[in-house]
């Protein structure tokens, strides 16, 4: 999968939100569950998301930015080698997320267009980055 295509597949995702009389929106597209690996001073962390409301708090320097910058890597943004944790070669990111029916067939046409064969509604996207190169990978 080229970053190319991730990103058509983010840009599928950015046109799931709906916004209603300027002030309140609905997201409808769900992160499922997200994982972290060796990124900034995470070692290793698994964070489950429910349906509805998710808060991620905490004190300063508890790591908020870093959940948040490696959600923002994983779907396309520019990956700085400083981010690896450092005594490590590499970090991993992934995470899982429900496709809303709607943008489900437009998803699975460029996922088979890319000899990726869908099972299920979830969408598996994992971005391992090293000091000498980004790949990343997605499971239907």
């Amino acid at each position: 999968m080229t970053l190319k295509n991730l990103l058509l597949i983010y840009l599928l995702f950015l046109k799931n939100v709906r916004y209603y009389r300027d002030t309140h929106y609905e997201v409808v597209i769900m992160l499922l569950w997200m994982k972290l690996k060796n990124l900034a001073l995470v070692d290793e962390a698994e964070i489950d998301f429910s349906p509805g409301y998710n808060v991620i708090s905490g004190e300063t320097g508890a790591g908020k930015s870093v959940i948040m910058g490696g959600l923002a890597m994983l779907l396309g943004a520019r990956a700085d080698k400083s981010a690896i944790r450092v005594g490590t070669d590499k970090c991993e990111i992934t995470a899982s997320f429900q496709l809303p029916s709607y943008a489900f067939e437009r998803v699975v046409a460029v996922l088979t267009n890319a000899g990726i064969e869908m099972e299920g509604d979830t969408l598996l996207i994992r971005r391992v980055i090293s000091s000498s190169s980004t790949k990343n990978y997605i499971k239907g």
